[in-house]
């Protein structure tokens, strides 16, 4: 991978984006496993449930955080690729992830436990992160 990352300037230019700036416009504080299960604790409906799919620990695994403050909240979104979804007990996160956001550079990498990551796989994610959040701008 030989991306260089760039951002549109006022004249609506592209200009190569510094560290600095990249690292605080990402803020990959959900890039880590227990910042996202944290998100969940206590506000997550199917950790009630011993049939369900989608506990918090298994969310946590395939990139989402709980995105809602109110109790009993059942929407997540990815870390990575920033799309939420709403949830039902029976969802397996992983399927739905690769079913919902097969673009997303955390579904094509394939791996849940980020231990494992690479360091071309964590800067591949990075950029891509980087990417989605241009788009939202």
């Amino acid at each position: 991978m030989n991306k260089t990352l760039t951002t549109k300037n006022a004249e609506n230019q592209a200009e190569p984006v510094n560290l600095d700036s990249f690292l605080e416009f990402v803020n990959l504080e959900m890039a880590l496993y227990s910042k996202r299960l944290a998100t969940f604790e206590g506000v997550w409906a199917y950790d009630n449930d011993e049939n369900a799919q989608c506990t918090s620990e298994r969310m946590a695994r395939a990139g989402f955080y709980c995105s809602e403050i109110k109790p009993n909240a059942d929407c997540a979104r990815c870390y990575v690729c920033q799309h939420e979804l709403l949830w039902d007990a029976e969802d397996d996160p992983w399927e739905e992830h690769r079913n919902h956001r097969p673009d997303c550079d955390l579904v094509k990498i394939g791996k849940q436990d980020e231990s494992e990551f690479t360091v071309d796989e964590q800067l591949q994610i990075m950029a891509y992160i980087y990417s989605c959040r241009q788009e939202l701008i």
